[in-house]
């Protein structure tokens, strides 16, 4: 999404319908100029059960946020959803910000405004055998800085 262009807008098409054990749900995103006429970005496909997108504002640019997670047995995790993070689209979508895929084992991320809230999953059993009873907790916050295009940790 470019400020060369007058005015662009940023398509998102949702494939659902698909059984759980037959895959996550897909969400299909691109660029398009205002008469939508042109493709100004390739196709990037995110999926998860439950996906958010975004966008950031840059200086002359904005980044397209997706994170997602995944539930099975009721217990939620992006662990499985590699895509988490801060895009740039384009003929090849950059990877801006983001977070290694361990990172996301018992850790959800939550966007609002300018700010993505980073939330700790806390078990109350330990007992694989029992059934897991668990509650979020806020490990950390970024907040969006427009003019140095980066996200500043608040929790330090």
């Amino acid at each position: 999404m470019n400020k060369e262009y007058s005015e662009e807008y940023l398509i998102v098409i949702k494939e659902t319908g698909a059984p759980h054990a037959g895959g996550l749900e897909n969400r299909f995103i691109a660029v398009v100029n205002s008469t939508k006429t042109k493709l100004l970005s390739t196709v990037k496909e995110f999926s998860a059960d439950n996906g958010v997108i975004s966008t950031f504002k840059g200086k002359d640019v904005s980044y397209i946020y997706f994170s997602g997670t995944r539930t099975y047995q009721g217990y939620t995790y992006s662990s499985d959803v590699t895509d988490i993070g801060l895009w740039s689209a384009g003929q090849k979508w950059q990877l801006i910000w983001s977070r290694d895929k361990d990172y996301w084992k018992d850790n959800v991320p939550m966007v609002s405004k300018e700010v993505i809230n980073i939330y700790t999953r806390k078990n109350f059993t330990n007992n694989p055998n029992e059934t897991v009873f668990y509650a979020w907790e806020l490990q950390s916050t970024y907040k969006w800085n427009a003019v140095s295009e980066s996200f500043i940790d608040l929790s330090k």
